[in-house]
């Protein structure tokens, strides 16, 4: 599957709620109109067209059950490992059991509902103010592993800054919830329902 944290989709609020679902089938689309040229190509003696393979390529891959990509431990310039992810519940599903492996776990949301927000810019300065930690655009699930010692998270979405300080003793895991208050979300659902 494409990573579809390259597509751009333009901060409207009416469709923000559903903002992964429509990067989903236009990943979907934007696969299968690539993969169209090919088979039109392939099977150019059943003069079928690129329409008509767009159409069956896309029907297909939206009946095919969606498989997250095996979340990767990754390592920053400092030497900090991390892991991020969780767009969808089965990314969710694949970070949970790595979650005790390192001692920050972030989540990151907006509005009373605590909705996933993406493309979150991520720094963490230690006591002395030097940044020990810089992830741009990170998933809605962050992982880190830093030592023990107290640090200041200040994390970024969409221009709205949040700043967070904690305290790391051990090897011990804790978990760090930053949510961005999102008046237009909140009254959007709550007149839906959601």
């Amino acid at each position: 599957m494409h990573d579809t944290a390259r597509l751009r989709v333009p901060r409207n609020e009416a469709i923000r709620p559903r903002r992964h679902l429509i990067l989903y089938f236009l990943d979907k689309l934007l696969a299968a109109m690539q993969n169209a040229r090919k088979i039109k190509e392939s099977m150019s003696l059943m003069r079928i067209s690129t329409f008509g393979a767009m159409i069956v390529l896309f029907a297909f891959g939206l009946m095919q059950p969606a498989q997250a990509a095996e979340p990767q431990v990754r390592l920053s310039k400092n030497g900090i490992s991390y892991m991020t992810g969780g767009i969808g519940h089965e990314e969710v599903l694949e970070m949970r059991p790595h979650a005790k492996k390192f001692t920050l776990n972030l989540l990151f949301s907006e509005g009373d509902a605590g909705q996933s927000v993406t493309a979150v810019n991520v720094n963490i300065y230690n006591e002395q103010s030097e940044l020990v930690f810089r992830l741009k655009g990170s998933k809605p699930v962050l992982y880190v592993n830093l030592p023990a010692g107290t640090y200041t998270i200040l994390a970024t979405n969409d221009g709205e800054k949040l700043r967070h300080k904690l305290t790391i003793e051990g090897n011990t895991n804790q978990k760090v919830i930053l949510n961005w208050k999102n008046e237009q979300l909140d009254l959007m659902n709550n007149e839906t329902g959601e």
